[in-house]
């Protein structure tokens, strides 16, 4: 789930927040999924850093953007919530005309994602994964379900290459390694190496991905789900060999096989800063908590993490819930005691956190080139002037039955 939608539904079913963020736990038994090939269990390896073309991370993580066709549309999914109703749409950003898909979604926590150039949407409840059409992103190219026994619920997608695709689930230790030339599941990623004794729900909790050359990074919460949710280890970044679909130890002379550890707890959004060499890494902690919650950079040259850059007392107390950046253009996103999110200007050369306010949304969307972010409220999309945060459209657009769930800007 994400921001204000997520607040809404946590809050009805719990009557408070925690670790729920967009790390959601709720799960639908969706029956088997048709038998994988022999599974890679995943290898470790210590080997060199490549340092080729990358990608933005993160919610597009695949190829470096100037593979794909410029930016056109922006693609929403909209949801009911606690009702089980979903709808996608797609805007046109000249004009923004806004064209609804036909056949609405049974499946109400589903999120769009851009990988390298293509749309997944994840079902999360159901443990589906969707492909869309790169020309028309409202059909459906082919599907995926993922429920091993009832348990998926896939976070993020990585395009690693035409016929190679990672899924990060959270409710399964391992990433999916799917073939989206086919309708096919290609193997996993063993993630099981990561599970610390104290961490006694069994899970290691992987969440947002991101791709840098040959490497793929992906978040590991390591928490146990409560109210509130406990912390006993840090959470980690798991590193792949994208080339073996293998573990690699960050730290060899250590005893078991280590990731990038980290201060911030429930970390829920990772994003590439290619001018920096480095990830960013954003986690609310315990929602309505202050705790270890808010940014926190990873080297990639010494693959190591720094410590929280910006903490919640620099956001006012509030929860760090998500960083969306285009470029040298970035944004955080927060959340008060309340539950009311609000997007903030982010300085990635300074790692300066602005605190006047952008707009309120529960799902942002940056568009550099066009000086433009997109926010989701619960009546629409509004369009804000990035630089300014003036509104661009007097009322918001609407994007079929339902509130908007996630955005996306796709060629």
């Amino acid at each position: 789930m994400t921001s204000a939608s997520r607040y809404l539904f946590c809050a009805l079913i719990a009557g408070s927040l925690v670790a729920c963020g967009d790390d959601d736990d709720a799960e639908t038994d969706a029956g088997p999924a048709p038998p994988p090939p022999p599974a890679d269990a995943g290898t470790t390896d210590s080997g060199p850093r490549d340092t080729g073309p990358s990608d933005a991370g993160s919610p597009d993580a695949g190829p470096a953007p100037s593979a794909c066709a410029d930016v056109s549309r922006v693609y929403a999914t909209t949801s009911a919530f606690m009702n089980p109703m979903a709808e996608s749409a797609v805007i046109d950003l000249e004009s923004r005309e806004v064209r609804v898909g036909a056949m609405p979604s049974a499946d109400q926590d589903h999120v769009a994602v851009r990988a390298g150039c293509r749309v997944f949407e994840l079902l999360r409840t159901t443990s589906v994964v969707e492909l869309r059409d790169a020309t028309d992103p409202l059909v459906i190219e082919r599907s995926w379900s993922l429920a091993d026994g009832g348990l998926g619920n896939p976070q993020d997608v990585a395009w690693i290459s035409d016929d190679k695709a990672y899924v990060a689930l959270l409710a399964r230790d391992e990433i999916v390694v799917l073939d989206p030339t086919r309708d096919a599941v290609r193997g996993t990623i063993d993630l099981s190496a990561f599970r610390r004794e104290e961490d006694t729900d069994g899970h290691v909790e992987a969440s947002a991905l991101a791709v840098v050359g040959d490497r793929a990074y992906v978040v590991l919460g390591r928490y146990v789900i409560g109210f509130p949710s406990m912390f006993p280890v840090p959470a980690t970044v798991a590193v792949i060999d994208t080339t073996t679909d293998s573990v690699i130890d960050v730290d060899p002379a250590s005893a078991g096989v280590q990731g990038i550890d980290l201060s911030v707890q429930n970390p829920v959004s990772l994003f590439h800063d290619a001018p920096r060499d480095r990830l960013i890494v954003a986690g609310p902690g315990n929602y309505g908590v202050r705790d270890e919650g808010g940014l926190e950079a990873i080297d990639l040259e010494s693959m190591r993490a720094s410590g929280l850059i910006v903490d919640e007392a620099a956001v006012g107390g509030a929860d760090v819930t998500a960083f969306r950046a285009d470029g040298e253009m970035a944004f955080v996103v927060t959340s008060d005691d309340s539950f009311v999110t609000r997007v903030h200007r982010y300085s990635l050369g300074e790692d300066d956190l602005s605190l006047d306010e952008v707009g309120v949304t529960s799902t942002p969307v940056v568009i550099a080139a066009r000086d433009e972010l997109w926010v989701g409220l619960f009546d629409g999309v509004q369009i804000h002037r990035a630089s300014t945060g003036e509104p661009l459209l007097e009322m918001p657009l609407a994007v079929g039955s339902f509130a908007p769930y996630s955005l996306i800007a796709i060629p």
